[in-house]
């Protein structure tokens, strides 16, 4: 068992330092100087050290795009943790993502990949983030059930991409943002309360 979580700990590493190369020769050339020659010369492994961890360019990006996902998703997390209503939480969730996202100018490129967004990996990292926002929605039994939670999410993948890339003539600010998303997301997500009515974009 020990050998076996040793050989994860090595894997890992690799697959860290391939990534961090990766990031250099982005930051040196965009996306076209991501190749996997240039993250092997880089990293200085061999070019077949590369296609070990990452198969194809399609698996180095969703890579890149789950560790820099991750991190936004670790930052957020005390943030949303502060915040007991349901519908406020999932909403402040969802403007702390469009806050952080710009920051980070790689993810801004890799996320309208199709390869990246519709993967099985960001599909389930996605699902890692609802579940922390609707938590309390849950424990309520206010989240809707009759919508598969991959769609669900691939769906709000679909709006954040939309935001990031073609922003709103009429959403100019984060409170009117608040205000369309209490409107717009909140009735997909929740059940709602008796006598709840949506607010008015």
């Amino acid at each position: 068992m020990a050998r076996r979580k040793m050989a994860q700990l090595e894997v890992e590493e690799v697959r860290a330092t391939l990534l961090d190369a990766a990031v250099r020769c982005w930051q040196r050339g965009g996306m076209e100087a991501m190749g996997m020659s240039d993250i092997a010369i880089e990293a200085g492994v061999a070019r077949s050290t590369v296609y070990r961890y990452f198969p194809n360019r399609e698996a180095l990006a969703e890579g890149l795009a789950r560790r820099e996902l991750a991190a936004i998703n670790a930052d957020m997390a005390p943030l949303l943790d502060a915040i007991d209503d349901p519908a406020e939480r999932i909403v402040e969730g969802y403007v702390l993502a469009l806050r952080m996202l710009p920051r980070r100018r790689l993810l801004v490129e890799l996320l309208p990949r199709q390869e990246v967004w519709t993967s099985r990996a960001m599909i389930d990292l996605g699902k890692e983030f609802l579940q922390d926002a609707v938590a309390p929605a849950r424990a309520q039994g206010r989240l809707r059930t009759d919508v598969r939670e991959e769609l669900l999410v691939e769906w709000i993948y679909r709006i954040v991409i939309s935001l990031l890339t073609l922003p709103s003539r009429w959403v100019r600010n984060e409170d009117e943002l608040r205000t369309t998303l209490r409107s717009l997301l909140i009735p997909v997500l929740l059940e709602p309360e008796a006598g709840e009515k949506p607010e008015e974009v």
